[in-house]
């Protein structure tokens, strides 16, 4: 025999020799186990014959004999044969290796880059060449697990990684198996029969590469007294919320605390920001990594999402120390610088940042600080008395030492020039010399020869002072006793 191990679609040629001629042969004459031959004929006159061996289909025999029955022939004398004739043993494996199952994936969802594992189990032993792969329809896409294990065994593995952009809802299908160019043949050789036979089923294996999103929404309905709420909504079921996963973003001295989260359902929460005090903004935003929010597939929530800003009001108070208008917000990850806030420069130490209206026009500066009027009143009233008049006296000219215009104060009293201390109220350094003196006003044109002219001294004035205006006198003595060594300003 020219084979003696002969597989699915295999044959093999037979070879009779006989001790001389002889005729009468036919494929009558031989019993052959799983098998048949066919063409037999002699080329010598009848001494060697052939035919052709073709094994029976999904047959797995390793010991097959062919017999041939000796008296069916007869030499030219008409000597027939006597007994029978056995050939060579033989192996017969025509049975074709198929798929008896398909093993496939936990019946859950899968996202990018999650590797979906298939296991195809043969009939018998396997042996594989190349590249074999297992088709796969995926949300109505093709794509292919490749073979990864199992030559030699009855067990054959086929992967395939989860690429971003496919999705199915309702379950993947595996389409078949190709040879991809390779091969898959039992040990004998029989190529295997590529039909899928009891798939597991994969309706439970969805597919979902898609990552969720977010949106902040301000409840400005609920946002007030210090308090201000926002409300989070996911394109789909996630968890993992909790409130570390947020910060807070402010502008000016606004600030509060994160306080509360509420769940309302799979995909919706409530925030909440207590204690919101200062000037300025407050945003709610979603911390740029490391959230742990996740959709059921495992896809991770994208971070760097802000709020639209709380806009705390503005404290009242003096405009020259309020803080400077609010920096709007920007998003994290767009590629913006934000700017430091630019503070304004601070107040001169030598100038008040709120400068009183002059000295007789405010009778009261507030906080219950008595007017300093109160020292130079004339019994209570708000016309000036002796002393005041020093105070009150213009001291337009700078040139300490020159005689002012003269006026005229209620037809009784005199005409009082400028003084030192004027010039001291003024902000302007009185003279250098230790005394202070007034000065001579000018000599009014008045009829009454009597009546003093120019600047009385302030001893005269104070012998002047009737005895219910001494404790505005004291008074001035206790701020003169306070009062340090004036000195001129650069």
């Amino acid at each position: 025999m020219s084979d003696t191990a002969l597989a699915a679609g295999e044959t093999a040629t037979v070879t009779i020799t006989f001790s001389e001629a002889v005729t009468g042969l036919t494929t009558g004459d031989f019993s052959v186990a799983n098998g048949a031959l066919s063409g037999l004929n002699s080329s010598d006159g009848g001494v060697t014959w052939t035919a052709t061996l073709t094994p029976s289909a999904n047959v797995t025999a390793s010991s097959n004999l062919i017999t041939l029955s000796n008296p069916g022939v007869q030499d030219a004398a008409g000597n027939t044969g006597i007994g029978g004739t056995l050939s060579g043993n033989y192996a017969v494996d025509t049975a074709v290796p198929t798929i008896a199952s398909v093993d496939v994936p936990a019946g859950v969802q899968y996202n990018a880059g999650d590797t979906l594992t298939f296991v195809v189990n043969a009939s018998e032993a396997v042996v594989v060449n190349g590249t074999p792969r297992l088709a796969l329809d995926i949300g109505g896409s093709t794509v292919f697990a490749d073979y990864v294990a199992g030559s030699g065994t009855t067990t054959l593995v086929f992967q395939y990684s989860l690429q971003p952009g496919l999705n199915d809802a309702d379950g993947i299908t595996v389409s078949g198996l190709q040879n991809n160019d390779g091969s898959l043949r039992d040990a004998t050789g029989n190529a295997m029969n590529l039909t899928l036979n009891n798939v597991g089923e994969t309706s439970g294996v969805r597919i979902d590469t898609t990552t969720p999103t977010a949106t902040i929404v301000l409840d400005t309905t609920a946002s007030a007294d210090g308090n201000v709420r926002y409300t989070l909504t996911f394109s789909e079921d996630v968890s993992g919320v909790d409130l570390s996963d947020f910060t807070l973003i402010s502008t000016g001295s606004a600030q509060g605390n994160l306080t509360g989260l509420v769940q309302i359902d799979a995909r919706t929460y409530q925030i909440t920001i207590s204690n919101v005090v200062g000037s300025g903004s407050l945003a709610l935003a979603l911390n740029d990594t490391a959230t742990g929010i996740n959709d059921a597939a495992g896809n991770a929530l994208p971070g760097g999402l802000v709020g639209q800003p709380y806009t705390q009001s503005q404290i009242q108070g003096d405009p020259e120390f309020r803080i400077n208008p609010s920096i709007p917000l920007t998003q994290p990850g767009v590629g913006t610088t934000v700017e430091p806030i630019q503070t304004s420069a601070p107040p001169s130490l030598f100038t008040s940042p709120l400068r009183p209206t002059p000295l007789f026009e405010v009778p009261n500066l507030g906080s219950g600080i008595p007017p300093v009027g109160n020292i130079f009143m004339r019994n209570g009233a708000l016309a000036p008395s002796y002393i005041a008049q020093v105070f009150a006296s213009s001291a337009a000219s700078l040139d300490i030492g020159a005689a002012t215009e003269a006026s005229a104060i209620g037809g009784s009293e005199n005409t009082f020039g400028s003084t030192s201390f004027s010039a001291l109220f003024d902000g302007i350094a009185p003279p250098a010399q230790s005394d202070i003196q007034l000065r001579p006003g000018l000599t009014v044109g008045d009829s009454d020869q009597n009546a003093p002219q120019g600047a009385l001294t302030l001893a005269q004035q104070l012998q002047a002072l009737h005895e219910d205006e001494w404790r505005q006198v004291s008074r001035l003595s206790l701020a003169f006793e306070q009062m340090a060594e004036p000195t001129s300003k650069v």
